[in-house]
């Protein structure tokens, strides 16, 4: 046997580790707090089918996703708009958020991993600053690798001895505010544009923040209201309201909803411990942009998992397993600081800079260029006039030209930064560099907090 392992929590970071490590020979058991089939958020999520190829995950059945379909990018003033077209053929797909964790759980088990459902576990077991288990129902269960796939709050993560220098929570700064809900379709409405049924708001109201309003792959309405502020029952109404003056589509019917925090920062400085790791959202493995940890979760979990088993790791100590993310620092996490950068810039901007940049500036054209294939019929030919043109515009907005080098001049430095995770694990030279990595966003929040008291002066 080539060593123990729990898996807490079925984050996609986390069984995808634990699909992995089972088929190499690790004895796996995972645990999760919710039911079976009913693990995870009822509704759809969007990720790049590419994650499949390099995670090296096999494809899910049609019943686990749909083709994920184009958006409509709308300015806070409700006038600009930008079509964000799909990436056809299943480029990009929205996966069902129950049925995908399904196919995480069939995986598992045709790997030999044991799944232990409705069974919360809120207590690690450390001796001599070294995690050796869990608390079960059942009593004390002895491991030699804990894998924490619990998510942002994790409990398990606050438990870990502070000398590995693990972040026990995120910052309020680090979280997006959300409350997503589903309503009747009102009959016989019509989107805002024929033939997009995504539409996704920027600064609606004037907040810090993103929403949209969407028609489900069952006809009904998809709301979700997202602020870097609390969101205060209030707040809700007023941007329900606001969306059923604007959106035809939205009925008074409520569905369910639900409050979610999102955490939207770049990764963890150090997610290990000896005996202990974090994968996924409890690792903050998230893209900053998006807020999506799927994709993110999935790549960190196989980094993991092919550490481990490329290395033969067997004593899993904090130095032995340092270097999956050293690896996933240099291809993903590093890039994910300049996006939290940019991420941050972008939504405290100005309401009347968004307004013009989707009113003005950008075209259907321009963003089917960056994210869509040849053949894209919104691609047309490029003209290099109209490349040429769009420094001179960005000329005659000397504010927002000058906010942009702003950002860009802290961004580049933060990403050279991250890039400067030690390779090799020491105690010393790591609590150097978690310092200098949480200092970015730090920094960072002190500079908007200093504008915006010289603002309200």
């Amino acid at each position: 046997m080539k060593g123990t392992i729990a898996v807490v929590g079925m984050g996609q970071g986390a069984m995808t580790a634990a699909y992995k490590l089972a088929k190499a020979g690790y004895s796996v058991d995972i645990y999760e707090q919710a039911k079976e089939h009913f693990v995870s958020y009822d509704w759809t999520d969007d990720i790049a089918t590419e994650v499949f190829d390099i995670t090296k995950m096999p494809f899910p059945d049609e019943s686990v996703w749909a083709q994920k379909p184009s958006w409509l990018f709308v300015a806070p003033d409700n006038k600009g708009e930008v079509i964000c077209p799909a990436r056809l053929p299943r480029k990009d797909i929205s996966v069902y958020r129950h049925k995908f964790n399904d196919y995480f759980v069939d995986l598992a088990r045709s790997a030999g991993a044991k799944c232990f459902f409705e069974t919360k576990i809120e207590k690690l077991i450390v001796e001599n600053d070294r995690v050796v288990g869990i608390e079960t129902p059942e009593g004390v269960k002895k491991y030699d690798l804990v894998i924490d796939g619990t998510g942002m709050y994790s409990q398990l993560r606050k438990q870990v001895p502070s000398k590995f220098g693990i972040q026990a929570e995120p910052k309020k700064t680090d979280t997006l505010f959300a409350y997503r809900a589903f309503f009747k379709r009102r009959e016989g409405s019509k989107t805002r544009r024929e033939g997009y049924n995504c539409t996704l708001t920027f600064k609606q109201l004037g907040g810090e923040g993103i929403s949209w309003c969407n028609v489900s792959p069952e006809n009904d309405v998809d709301v979700l209201i997202c602020r870097m502020q609390n969101l205060k029952d209030e707040d809700i109404t007023l941007m329900l309201n606001d969306f059923k003056e604007k959106f035809e589509i939205l009925g008074d019917e409520k569905l369910y909803d639900k409050r979610v925090p999102i955490c939207l920062r770049a990764g963890i400085a150090t997610p290990v411990a000896d005996g202990f790791v974090c994968i996924g959202d409890s690792a903050f493995m998230t893209i900053p942009i998006m807020g999506s940890g799927i994709e993110a979760g999935m790549k960190g979990g196989a980094i993991f998992a092919e550490h481990i088993i490329n290395n033969k790791v067997e004593d899993f100590t904090a130095a032995s397993m340092w270097g999956f993310y050293h690896t996933y620092m240099k291809k993903l996490g590093a890039g994910f600081v300049l996006l939290d950068i940019v991420r941050r810039w972008g939504l405290r901007q100005d309401e009347k800079h968004v307004n013009w940049l989707l009113g003005k500036f950008l075209t259907d054209h321009n963003v089917a260029y960056l994210v869509t294939e040849k053949g894209n019929p919104l691609k047309g030919h490029l003209n290099i006039f109209s490349v040429l043109a769009k420094p001179i515009l960005l000329l005659t907005k000397p504010r927002l030209l000058f906010s942009i080098f702003g950002m860009v001049n802290y961004a580049l430095p933060s990403l050279i930064k991250a890039n400067s995770i030690p390779k090799k694990y020491s105690q010393k030279n790591i609590d150097k560099w978690v310092k200098k990595y949480n200092n970015i966003s730090d920094k960072y929040e002190e500079k908007w907090e200093k504008k915006l008291a010289k603002k309200n002066k």
